[in-house]
Formats: structure tokens, sequence, C-alpha cells
């Protein structure tokens, strides 16, 4: 067991005061008190604005973050690829429509970097059509043979894919209707 701590004792014949609640407001003249508020309030008004603007932008990042990696990611791996022939364009307002009816679908985000392709109409099989998008400095034209990578998560963004992308012109159209190969 411990015995509990004797109460310091005050030494007799300091010289100072003892009064029970002195402070250094209560002691100090008026002008040190007004001199000491004013340098308080001076510096709080000073920092607020900049204290306000940190915690505002860690709060921003830290909202943006959270609704653009939602907890539970449900992409699942990618689709095959294959080849198929070019039968038309989609417009401005048909990719952004079915751009935004694919992340609604899929429950993620199209990787920024495909978001303003071209997007070609394919049929793989003659029946059933899909979209690609045309990379970048590739022409295809309508009637081309091309090869296709299918969608996949996106391996450097959180819940992203990259859509389904064309991969090489396999043959287009001469003048006479045969395919010419590329190499």
């Amino acid at each position: 067991m411990t015995a509990p701590l004797p109460e310091p004792q005050r030494q007799a014949g300091s010289g100072a005061k003892e009064t029970p609640h002195a402070s250094l407001w209560q002691t100090a003249p008026a002008w040190r008190n007004l001199i000491i508020g004013a340098a308080s309030l001076t510096a709080c008004a000073v920092v607020t604005p900049f204290w306000l603007h940190q915690t505002g932008d860690a709060v921003a990042a830290g909202a943006a973050t959270a609704a653009e990696a939602p907890q539970n990611c449900p992409l699942q791996p990618g689709q095959p690829g294959g080849s198929g022939k070019v039968v038309g364009f989609l417009t401005a307002g048909q990719a952004q429509d079915m751009m935004q009816r694919t992340q609604a679908q899929l429950q993620a985000k199209i990787s920024p970097a495909y978001v303003s392709n071209l997007r070609a109409a394919i049929t793989p099989d003659g029946v059933r059509r899909l979209v690609a998008l045309v990379p970048a400095g590739m022409t295809v034209k309508i009637g081309d043979q091309v090869e296709f990578i299918g969608a996949y998560k996106d391996p450097t963004l959180p819940c992203h894919y990259v859509p389904n992308l064309i991969s090489k012109l396999i043959s287009a159209p001469n003048a006479d209707g045969a395919g010419e190969q590329k190499q």
C-alpha cells in the first residue's frame, strides 16, 4: 500500500502576499492587461483564416476521396476482346449517354484518359453490336476490320475501368470492296 503524499508546505516569511485566487490578470496593471489582450486577439485574427483554409481543404479532400473510391467496388475482371467490322460511330451526345449508363451499370467510373475518345460501333459476329474506343492517333473508317481489347479494371485507379479499345486495324476495304490487309 502506498501512503498519500503530504501537502506541500509554504515557507514562512517569503514576503509574498498569500491570496487564495491570485492571478496575473488580477494583480497586473490595467494597461498590461489591455496590451496582452489586444496581442492575443490580433494573433487569433491573423491565424484563423489560414487555419480555416487548411481544415477546409482537408475536409474537401477527404470527401472527394470518399466519393470517388467507394468502399466496396463491384467491378469484375475484364471481358474478352476479339475482332469485328466497324459499322458506324457514335455522336458526342450518344457517347456521353452511353458512358453514363455504363458507369451506372458497373458502379464504377471510366478512366479519365478515355473520356473524350471517339467511339466506334463494331459487329464482332455480324449480329450484335458493341462499342469500342478509337485510340488517339488511330484512324478507322466504316467497313474496316479491327481487333479490340475487351474492357478491364484500371490497375492505376481504384474503381475505374478502361472500356473496350481498338488495338489494331486488320484490314480496310478498297475500292472494289475486297479487304486490304494491313501489316
